[in-house]
């Protein structure tokens, strides 16, 4: 499953004792902090949870696939997420219990 903003921020709420607009305002400006320090090319990591940052993608060739033509795919800058390592033990941890339970 898969929680959308909304839904993570009635978890939040419920967890910590917010109220759900606290917990939704919390949410947004962090959302709005980070991608303002990723829109300025930097990065930023939570220790533990992991490290969020901006690659370049060079200028490549590609087919577009309805044409079959040629096609430039110019320059680009994408986000990117590396998971810290507690996190990928949490989540392989959850994941083989999971497994466990089918």
């Amino acid at each position: 499953m898969v929680y959308k903003k909304k839904e993570f921020a009635k978890i939040l709420a419920r967890k910590h004792g917010y109220t759900f607009q606290d917990a939704e305002t919390v949410l947004a400006e962090f959302c709005d902090t980070a991608e303002g320090i990723l829109r300025e090319g930097n990065g930023f990591a939570l220790r533990g949870f992991g490290t969020f940052s901006v690659v370049r993608r060079g200028r490549r060739r590609s087919v577009c696939p309805r044409t079959r033509a040629l096609i430039e795919i110019p320059e680009m800058a994408a986000p990117k997420f590396t998971p810290g390592k507690r996190l990928r033990r949490c989540v392989r941890e959850g994941a083989s219990k999971h497994a466990e339970k089918r």
